[in-house]
Parts: C-alpha cells; sequence; structure tokens
C-alpha cells in the first residue's frame, strides 16, 4: 500500500495533521456491494435476516440494531450480503453520508438496498 507523507497541513482535500499518512480508500478496501432489493411484502417478524436502512444509523456512527426490520429472502440474498464483524456501511440516500462500523450481532444482517457495504483489509 502507497503511502504519502503530508508536509502541509491543507492540501486540495482539505486539513489534514502532518503527522497522518493519506492513503486511496481502494487500498484499504477489499470489497464493496450495495444491499440488495426487494419488495416491502418481504419483511416479515419471522425473517432470515435484519435489513439496515438509513434510519437506523446514528449521526455519531452508531446503528441501533434493536430497531432495524426482519424480512424473509432468499438465503443465497443473504449469504452474498452478509455482513461480518468490520464492515464499513455508509448510506447514500436521505440520509447520506452516515455511515457505521459493523458489531458481529447473533442474528443475520445486511445492508438495505441504499447502503453501500465496504470489506476494509487490516
Amino acid at each position: 500500500m502507497e503511502m504519502m507523507k503530508i508536509n502541509n497541513k491543507y492540501n486540495k482535500i482539505g486539513f489534514i495533521p502532518k503527522d497522518w499518512n493519506l492513503v486511496r480508500f481502494q487500498d484499504v478496501t477489499l470489497s464493496k456491494s450495495y444491499g440488495p432489493r426487494f419488495s416491502g411484502e418481504s419483511y416479515n417478524d419471522k425473517g432470515n435476516v435484519k435489513t439496515i436502512r438509513g434510519t437506523d444509523f446514528t449521526k455519531d456512527g452508531k446503528i441501533l440494531y434493536n430497531q432495524v426490520p426482519t424480512a424473509l429472502l432468499d438465503q443465497k440474498v443473504v449469504d452474498t450480503h452478509s455482513l461480518i464483524e468490520n464492515d464499513l456501511i455508509i448510506v447514500t440516500t436521505a440520509e447520506c453520508g452516515l455511515s457505521a462500523v459493523f458489531q458481529e450481532q447473533a442474528f443475520p444482517f445486511i445492508p438495505s438496498a441504499y447502503a453501500v457495504r465496504f470489506r476494509l483489509n487490516n
């Protein structure tokens, strides 16, 4: 991973402390994927997955796991989109830019269709 030392307090992306290293986002991600689209009729209290929406984020970067709705989706869709510990989720619509790091839960979770999951490398 290529890192460049910032010698100035300001550069084209804004203020960066001198002791920080600047890296490209693509250099710290393994993959990205939008959540799946599905009908509202798929929401079901007896479903097999919880789907994190923009309204389930706080402005200070937390996920309100207890309010995330459950859906009944094809298991292949769940497997393809399941979140794992430390995945970064960013909302792309109404609350655009809200983000949080997913913490492992006992029940499977996926991002909604209006969120992007980034799997980060070490």
